[in-house]
């Protein structure tokens, strides 16, 4: 073999191994990222599902992950997340002595807080991260079905700070209806009306971006109409939140309710 035929194997072998490298390190990053997606996927359904032990095997699991620099605030994000979930599970966990409930909701609720302030430290522009820290910021103590919230994290700055950054994001709009709570029926039904058009109205997700909270907006749109009395409506938003997620345990309860008001 002549010496511009060894050269030119060399080259096409060198160009195939760089090709290789950037090939490999674009796996492994999606790998990395579908990981991620998949935990948080698992730990939504944990929440529809009632099931702590899964958000808790969930969150296990993500942290242990080493991701790469780019992914640490997503990282920080999802044990966020994860944490107001089993809060939000734990508070009404049926069977459980009040003082044990309640403080393992707490707990989880501060781990919450605190992961939600690692995401934005790291990304100061993760807006849903600042309205996660709001909502779990104002749980420690008489938990709701959904929220269980005094209000006060309406007026908080971490809510503000991420609804300046995005207005129109669904899920922070999500958190602060949530945190506005009140009796007033109608009033709650306008909010919640609102939330559930920002989710219609919202870009489809993609990978690496959150899409939890369309459910849980339709089942407490429902919970405000059948406070009213509007059976109807409230099937409605029900069973459209069932089409979503089928198996989540709120809205098949109140659905069944709204069939006994029905009689």
């Amino acid at each position: 073999m002549d010496c511009s035929a060894i050269g030119l194997m060399s080259g096409f072998l060198r160009a195939s191994l760089a090709m290789a490298t950037v090939f490999g390190a674009a796996c492994a990053s999606a790998a990395t990222l579908a990981e991620l997606d998949d935990t948080l996927a698992r730990i939504q359904y944990g929440f529809l599902t009632s099931d702590a032990r899964a958000i808790e095997r969930a969150l296990q699991d993500v942290a242990s992950y080493d991701t790469e620099e780019r992914l640490a605030p997503l990282r920080s994000y999802q044990l966020a997340y994860g944490h107001w979930k089993l809060a939000q599970v734990a508070a009404r966990t049926e069977g459980a002595q009040a003082r044990t409930r309640n403080a393992a909701a707490a707990k989880a609720a501060k781990s919450c807080v605190e992961h939600a302030r690692d995401a934005y430290s790291l990304d100061e522009r993760m807006a849903e991260a600042y309205a996660l820290e709001a909502v779990c910021s104002d749980m420690p103590r008489g938990f709701l079905r959904m929220a269980g919230l005094t209000g006060s994290c309406a007026r908080s700055r971490p809510l503000r700070t991420a609804l300046t950054l995005e207005p129109a994001n669904p899920r922070i709009l999500l958190i602060e209806a949530m945190c506005t709570g009140g009796k007033d029926a109608a009033g709650g039904v306008a909010r919640w009306r609102k939330v559930v058009d920002a989710f219609a109205r919202a870009s489809a997700t993609s990978a690496g971006k959150p899409d939890w909270g369309e459910a849980e907006a339709l089942v407490m749109l429902g919970e405000h109409h059948l406070q009213r009395g509007e059976v109807l409506a409230a099937r409605e938003a029900l069973e459209r939140a069932l089409i979503l997620a089928p198996d989540y345990d709120a809205a098949k309860e109140l659905l069944a309710a709204t069939a006994q008001r029905a009689h």
